[in-house]
């Protein structure tokens, strides 16, 4: 028994001392610091007197991005901020790359003086650090890009037709163009048959509106009567002008019959200007031919923008030169204007080469006392902007003439080409037809859709005939 209660104490003894070491082992964690390298979990440290970093932006710009602008009229960028800032380093301010030295700052606008160029891309940057706005504020950086529009110097256009004698209509409509060149682009089509309007009607179905130019082709003056001009009268009394280009056709010999006759004949123009050889005397038919029809015109007061022998840089009627070319131009402007007395034609010379230098045009050109207006052809896949071709035709004869589009396929997005500065007088889209021959808006010029055609005569920079009031 007292084996056995002896066994019972040490027992106990034994437990206690093990507890006691337990709890005292769990103490001693509790209380000492934790271990190199051990992750120990902390509570979220409070610091006093931070504040929150305050961010200043750009809110409105003059200027917008990817805008065109005219280089004239833009003399300066205003950049307007959520904030009040001033300007810490000018040198991170620039306009393509360049430094602005003459930027200034008032209250939460920055003010960037500009002197752009005609013509031009431009990027400004204001970099990180240029501008501050106090203390713990960051002002965001800023880049605008946009370019400019061509600057047409429209004061040297001649004040009046080439002809002194010219009608008082003629006159009239030349005022007209004179009043809208540079602000607006007359709407005209090309007719596939003399004194029809099919082609300007299908338009007017589907636009409701009539484009002011009617345009028609005269080709085989040799065996075509055009006596009948009543669409053509009726056009002009409605407000509309008639424009008529002369594709002329000639013999390769002598003794060719007019049914042979051809723009790619074997034609010696060269003889053509001297009298003493049978050319000198076909052309002097030609004249008188295709002046009857101008007669008839003149007759009823009809004013014509005449454009003939507009396919001269192809080397068509006999792949001729460019000095006989003017001699020719400078014959038939004798012949209709002063034997004839056409005094209702107002002279248009257009060129349907793109690839011709300044030089090479020059050589073609009558000579502005033979010409009124200067036109070019057009049958891009796409209706960009023309501004390349409109300046090269402006410098080269020195903006002495109001330029035109006289003939093409897609026309150039008018809104656009003002944008960029290639103004065109007026444009004359050349009429499609379907396989089986039926007039088409898009058949060919896929680009020239129902809606396109919509928007653009719709459009305030595109003149329709409803709109011109010379022979109400």
């Amino acid at each position: 028994m007292c084996y056995t209660m002896i066994s019972i104490i040490v027992t106990r003894i034994s437990f206690l001392i093990v507890l006691i070491s337990i709890l005292g082992w769990v103490c001693c964690g509790c209380s000492s610091e934790p271990e190199p390298g051990t992750d120990e979990p902390r509570l979220p440290e409070t610091e006093t007197g931070t504040t929150e970093t305050i961010v200043v932006k750009p809110i409105a710009h003059s200027i917008a991005q990817d805008s065109i602008v005219d280089a004239k009229n833009t003399t300066s960028l205003t950049i307007s901020y959520s904030s009040h800032i001033n300007i810490s380093q000018i040198n991170l301010i620039t306009l393509n790359d360049r430094v602005v030295t003459s930027a200034t700052a008032s209250g939460n606008t920055l003010v960037i003086p500009l002197k752009l160029e005609s013509l031009t891309h431009y990027t400004i940057k204001v970099l990180s650090g240029a501008l501050s706005a106090g203390d713990n504020t960051t002002v965001n950086s800023f880049t605008l890009k946009f370019k400019t529009k061509a600057t047409i110097n429209l004061n040297n256009i001649a004040t009046g037709l080439c002809n002194v004698n010219a009608s008082k209509s003629a006159k009239a409509v030349y005022q007209y163009f004179l009043s809208i060149y540079g602000k607006s682009t007359v709407s005209g089509v090309i007719e596939p048959t003399f004194n029809s309007c099919d082609y300007s009607s299908l338009i007017q179905s589907t636009t409701k509106q009539l484009p002011a130019i009617i345009e028609y082709c005269i080709q085989d003056i040799h065996t075509t009567n055009y006596n009948d001009i009543s669409n053509i009268t009726s056009h002009q009394a409605n407000g509309g002008i008639v424009a008529i280009n002369w594709q002329w056709t000639t013999p390769s010999n002598e003794d060719d019959s007019p049914e042979s006759y051809s723009i790619d004949s074997d034609f010696n123009l060269k003889n053509a200007l001297r009298d003493d050889k049978w050319e000198f005397k076909f052309v002097e038919h030609e004249f008188n031919l295709i002046a009857q029809t101008l007669q008839t015109l003149k007759d009823n007061d009809i004013v014509v923008l005449f454009n003939p022998m507009r396919m001269a840089q192809n080397h068509w009627w006999g792949k001729l030169d460019a000095i006989y070319f003017r001699e020719l131009w400078r014959l038939m402007y004798d012949r209709l204007a002063i034997k004839h007395q056409l005094n209702n034609i107002i002279w248009v010379w257009s060129t349907e080469s793109t690839n011709l230098t300044k030089d090479e045009l020059k050589k073609w050109y009558p000579g502005d006392e033979y010409v009124d207006i200067i036109g070019t052809n057009s049958y891009a896949d796409n209706t960009n902007s023309q501004i390349d071709r409109f300046l090269l035709l402006n410098e080269t004869f020195e903006g002495h003439k109001m330029i035109a589009i006289t003939e093409c396929g897609n026309i150039p997005d008018i809104p656009k080409c003002h944008n960029m500065g290639d103004t065109w007088l007026y444009f004359s889209s050349m009429y499609a037809t379907n396989s089986d021959g039926t007039l088409s808006l898009d058949k060919i010029f896929q680009l020239n859709t129902t809606s396109r055609w919509n928007a653009l005569l719709n459009h305030q920079k595109v003149i329709t005939r409803d709109e011109i009031s010379i022979f109400k």
